[in-house]
């Protein structure tokens, strides 16, 4: 299955005050790469990918505050070079944990599609391509 994957492509972050987050890591020598909105039925969730300390760290802000606590990560994200071939092969392994029926196609940082599943112990795992 290596084949199928790039490697580490972020790992989303919840934060309730987005500026103050931009601003911690703007300090630990980060920049902020880009940025987007994204609608959902609750109201608009402000996402921004920050590049610092050799990773790219997703600021998700949601529409309606949520509890913070320990273990904020939302999710890690994964390169994959063709999507339904990844996808395919890890439901080839008895996985099908997948948090949609068809992976997930916009124009959010120029264009990717995305799929989310879970792990055994309910991480989520996002699955990225490039558009």
């Amino acid at each position: 299955m290596k084949e199928y994957f790039g490697g580490l492509a972020h790992i989303g972050v919840l934060t309730n005050d987005l500026e103050k987050s931009i601003a911690f890591y703007e300090k630990l020598g980060g920049t902020v790469t880009d940025r987007a909105v994204l609608p959902t039925p609750e109201g608009e969730k402000q996402l921004v990918m920050v590049a610092v300390l050799g990773v790219t760290v997703e600021l998700i802000h949601p529409p309606v505050p949520v509890e913070l606590k320990e273990g904020t990560v939302s999710h890690f994200a994964v390169w994959v070079k063709d999507i339904d071939a990844a996808a395919a092969a890890i439901k080839a392994q008895g996985i099908d944990t997948f948090a949609t029926p068809a992976k997930n196609v916009s124009s959010l940082f120029g264009g990717m599609a995305n799929w989310f599943f879970t792990g055994p112990n309910g991480e989520r795992i996002e699955l990225m391509e490039k558009c």
